[in-house]
């Protein structure tokens, strides 16, 4: 008869992690080298390839035990979010098509029940984006930089801010609501309350300006506000109209478990919106993934004897 001792099923058990942490390595340098090929190779079917392979290495890795615990912190061209809670993370990246066309990929996964969730892009398809509550399978897709969790009506929804590149001479920022229940993630809530307006409450905030110009849309947590770069219309060389950054800055404060627009935060024109850190500034050493960039090695000259 074999006898099990307790030492030895904490052996075994040790083992199992062990073995489990050195798959998900594995897996790291798979998924930094396919998201090498989906933002520098020049081929549009290999990008496109790179994206699936990505989605499907995630699928496999993070079905893994303990794997929500590995935090793929080499992988600096896919971005990683968690919120304060980190009841979750969402992985997402962008495929560059061409000069005027991007899609997006995207993947949550929850701690507690390690659910995971692709995210598939609908962002051309939506017919009023700001209004729209949708699941996983119509997503607005984009590259996210911050999440902030708040208690709404309904419980507790995270505000998940993200980019999309849109086109050619345009940008979008986007603030999205994202919540859970028992079929998964929900996107969309009306919690964006403008008290002058006619329309119902903004399911999401979709804001579209120029790609030449930097427009800041962030959470300040010092403020406890959303602080949004105010936006005028000007004219592209091009000759079509676009928006960009006035100097002023507008905004949305959390009130009675809704968020109230405010036109004007400040009364004086400032150079950049107080907020804890700038999620674009390179001059801040990060890039929009909140990751320092990598070291550049400096060789120094040698001295020669006279």
């Amino acid at each position: 008869m074999i006898r099990v001792t307790s030492f030895s099923i904490f052996f075994i058990a040790l083992f199992s992690v062990c073995q489990a942490q050195d798959d998900l390595a594995t897996y790291e340098k798979v998924l930094q080298d396919q998201s090498d090929i989906l933002l520098t190779d020049s081929i549009l079917d290999n990008r496109i390839k790179a994206s699936d392979d990505i989605l499907n290495t995630l699928k496999t890795s993070l079905a893994l035990a303990n794997s929500f615990e590995y935090p793929f912190d080499s992988i600096n061209r896919i971005s990683i979010q968690y919120p304060q809670d980190s009841s979750f993370r969402i992985f997402s990246w962008q495929v560059y098509k061409d000069l005027d066309h991007y899609s997006y990929g995207g993947l949550i996964q929850e701690k507690t029940n390690n659910r995971i969730t692709e995210l598939n892009d609908f962002a051309k398809e939506f017919m009023d984006p700001e209004f729209d509550i949708v699941n996983s399978e119509e997503w607005y897709g984009c590259v996210y930089y911050k999440i902030h969790d708040f208690e709404s009506s309904k419980g507790k929804e995270y505000l998940v801010f993200g980019l999309n590149s849109y086109q050619l001479f345009e940008n979008q920022k986007i603030v999205d609501v994202l919540s859970f229940d028992e079929k998964g993630p929900k996107f969309g809530s009306p919690v964006f309350f403008q008290p002058e307006s006619t329309k119902a409450e903004k399911r999401r905030l979709v804001y579209t300006y120029s790609a030449e110009t930097t427009f800041n849309m962030n959470y300040d947590p010092f403020l406890d506000l959303i602080v949004i770069d105010h936006l005028q219309p000007a004219r592209s060389i091009g000759g079509t109209s676009v928006w960009v950054p006035d100097g002023t800055y507008s905004g949305y404060k959390l009130q009675d478990n809704k968020w109230v627009f405010e036109e004007k935060l400040f009364h004086v024109i400032m150079d950049e919106a107080p907020r804890e850190m700038p999620v674009l500034d390179s001059r801040k050493g990060k890039d929009i993934f909140g990751k320092a960039p990598k070291a550049k090695t400096v060789k120094k000259k040698e001295n020669k004897k006279s």
